[in-house]
């Protein structure tokens, strides 16, 4: 897998114990990250899994979903992945008796705002809580028929059979 060369510093950093001001991450990242201290073998010689992604389960029978949360479009992503799964493993659900559902998240850009890095990090679990209220908001909407006609317009695909750039099929 290929490393930034922020992510080789950090690394480097963490192996001589250097601190690091910030750490930075991509969705790719986040799930190796987890899968290298999250999982393996455990003392009596059993398989576990301590974290899930995309919405499937781990051993503790809790569903999980990756998100670097400083980009608006992740947050969108995240919402609709989040609903998806929910309807996906709906019967999973209902034999668990449970659903919990960890949000893995990391930044994927080194935030230099005025709030506290913490504070920033409460900012975009509000702003994850109202997109997916929103998302629900409008999905309800949609089940009530007040999501309109939805027309399908392409943009020109297939040059050899004739279509153009300034049309829509």
């Amino acid at each position: 897998m290929g490393h930034s060369v922020r992510k080789l510093a950090e690394k480097l950093c963490s192996e001589v114990g250097v601190s690091f001001s910030q750490f930075t991450w991509n969705k790719a990242t986040i799930e190796s990250t987890l899968a290298e201290h999250f999982s393996g073998i455990d003392d009596d010689g059993n398989n576990f899994k301590n974290y899930s992604t995309q919405g499937s389960f781990d051993d503790n029978n809790e569903q999980g979903q990756v998100c670097c949360p400083d980009h608006s479009a992740n947050l969108d992503n995240l919402a609709v992945n989040y609903f998806t799964q929910l309807v996906d493993n709906e019967e999973q659900v209902k034999k668990v008796g449970k659903n919990v559902t960890n949000f893995y998240l990391g930044l994927q850009k080194e935030y230099k705002g005025k709030q506290t890095l913490e504070s920033f990090k409460k900012t975009l679990e509000s702003d994850l809580n109202d997109r997916l209220m929103k998302v629900a908001e409008g999905a309800t909407m949609y089940l009530k028929g007040q999501g309109g006609l939805i027309n399908f317009k392409w943009m020109a695909t297939d040059a050899d059979n004739g279509e153009t750039m300034n049309e829509l099929y």
